[in-house]
């Protein structure tokens, strides 16, 4: 499931922006890629013990 959603989180955003298929620049993509590792990466990381 972490894989599904890790492919979610980046490929699949950048593939279905929504009028924008096949226009997204370099940098667009790479933010979108960044971000969702961001998100993958807080959601799945062990939580850290206070």
């Amino acid at each position: 499931m972490a894989a599904k959603h890790f492919a979610a989180l980046t490929f699949l955003l950048v593939f279905n922006q929504p009028g924008k298929i096949g226009t997204l620049d370099e940098e667009q993509t790479k933010n979108i890629i960044t971000e969702g590792v961001r998100v993958f990466l807080c959601a799945y990381a062990p939580q850290r013990k206070s």
